[in-house]
């Protein structure tokens, strides 16, 4: 009775022991969890408390630079009035416009001291002035040579929002007088398009002016009927399918505009002026109609099959096509078909093709996009991404294909 008692004993102790065991594990497990969670909050808290550290500095830092500028006695270039021999220019010390009158005599300085031409001296130049003379025209000006300036800037984001204006990979802040200009024009931050190339002048981590070296402008096609469906090339990079009185934006200057389509086409020479629209009637490209180009393919194998439009054709022949878009294939054993789309709207070209090339954009005479429909299922986001890695390859491509057509005879 008694061995009996101490081996119930001995089996009641050992349970106490597992469960004990148990609990530790247990409690061990959700500790564990518990300290995971925390260090990623800790991880989460850190990266945002980094960033709100970061802009804080840059405020801060914008803040000793500003007071800098107004010690400085900086100005900016607000407007000339070349008729009164006047201009007006903005003193960062006092927060306020002033304007000043110059004469012959008035000394132009570039920031080394050498002389400038006065047309040096832009909206949103960032100058010193010296003294007045007698007559109370201005003695000198000059580029500040305390500031810096980055031309031709294409690769900028702005934060209305935050007061931050990122160059590349660089953050700086920009203040409510900041002075935007296009052209003669003051305009506001919120006018400037990502598509334009700035010119951003600065001192230390603060944005001082920006000027807006190339526009964008507005081509506006009426009368599209003709050529709906067909080939719109504009100099020798912006290449698109024409729909009813479409409007384009596009880089200020000047186009040598082609249109293309069953059979009609012509080209004309426009200028697209920035902040102005250009209107162009297609009907005055019509041409004389139906026009054909003489297009020669050089396929890289002799036993290939060419295909224009489903028909089969000699390769080996000068084909003459009619002015528009054209669906072109080739075969050969051995070889991935190539197919590609070919818009016709010179007088001849010839195509080079490789069939060992795994490829899905079009050509032309003056290629364009060949846009597939998206499946239902992909998401806009990935919609977007194959796209614009589409017409990254048909830049490249276009490029190439320039060169060619510039060769022909």
């Amino acid at each position: 009775m008694k061995l009996l008692s101490k081996i119930q004993f001995y089996i009641c102790l050992g349970l106490l022991f597992l469960l004990a065991g148990c609990a530790r594990t247990t409690d061990s497990a959700i500790t564990e969890g518990t300290e995971k969670s925390q260090e990623a909050g800790s991880e989460t808290e850190s990266l945002l408390e980094t960033e709100a550290g970061s802009e804080t500095e840059l405020l801060s830092q914008s803040k000793k630079d500003q007071e800098v500028v107004a010690d400085l006695n900086l100005y900016a270039v607000v407007q000339w009035n070349t008729e009164e021999h006047k201009v007006r220019l903005y003193r960062y010390a006092t927060d306020m416009e002033y304007e000043y009158r110059y004469a012959d005599s008035t000394l132009f300085r570039d920031k080394y001291g050498d002389y400038a031409k006065e047309s040096v001296f832009v909206p949103g130049s960032i100058v010193h002035i010296g003294g007045m003379d007698a007559d109370g025209n201005l003695i000198r000006m000059q580029m500040a040579d305390e500031v810096w300036v980055y031309e031709n800037v294409s690769k900028y984001s702005i934060q209305e929002d935050r007061g931050i204006f990122q160059i590349a990979d660089t953050r700086y802040r920009w203040e409510d007088d900041l002075y935007v200009f296009s052209q003669d024009d003051r305009i506001r931050v919120s006018d400037i398009s990502s598509e334009e190339v700035i010119s951003v002048t600065g001192y230390g981590k603060t944005i001082l002016s920006v000027v807006i070296t190339r526009g964008q402008g507005t081509l506006e096609l009426s009368n599209t009927e003709l050529f709906e469906g067909g080939l719109l090339q504009l100099g020798t990079k912006i290449y698109k399918e024409i729909t009813e009185n479409m409007t384009l934006e596009v880089p200020e200057g000047t186009y040598v505009l082609s249109v293309a389509n069953k059979g009609w086409g012509d080209s004309t020479e426009i200028t697209i002026n920035r902040g102005e629209a250009t209107v162009v009637d297609l009907d005055t490209l019509k041409g004389a109609g139906p026009s054909y180009g003489a297009v020669y393919f050089k396929v890289d194998i002799t036993n290939a099959k060419l295909y224009v439009d489903g028909e089969e054709k000699d390769h080996t022949m000068l084909q003459r096509l009619v002015y528009g878009k054209h669906k072109i294939t080739v075969e050969a054993d051995g070889y991935d078909t190539w197919s590609k789309y070919l818009y016709v709207n010179s007088e001849q070209a010839t195509i080079e093709i490789t069939l060992d090339e795994e490829t899905v954009e079009e050509i032309t005479t003056s290629e364009a996009d060949d846009d597939d429909d998206d499946d239902d299922e992909d998401s806009q986001s990935e919609s977007e991404k194959r796209e614009e890695e589409k017409e990254e390859a048909l830049e490249e491509y276009y490029t190439t294909l320039t060169d060619m057509i510039a060769s022909m005879t």
